[in-house]
């Protein structure tokens, strides 16, 4: 599996915002990136595609309505 830069970024980021608060909101990662929130949605959609085994349903990047994501 190989992930390109960009999107390295972004799950970098998902991952340390995890760690500090125990959940991530698109719009803190937009924010830390200096990038749109669709945009963060995007890849985060474009990252399930490549590292779930089913994206429809993932298991590792999992949305928690009212909160954001959760890894």
């Amino acid at each position: 599996m190989k992930i390109q830069k960009s999107s390295q970024d972004y799950l970098e980021s998902m991952l340390m915002m995890q760690q500090e608060r125990g959940y991530i909101r698109s719009i803190d990662v937009a924010e830390h990136l200096g990038v749109t929130k669709p945009s963060v949605s995007y890849a985060t959609k474009r990252l399930r595609e490549k590292i779930e085994d089913d994206p429809q349903n993932p298991a590792i990047i999992k949305t928690v309505r009212g909160l954001g994501y959760k890894i």
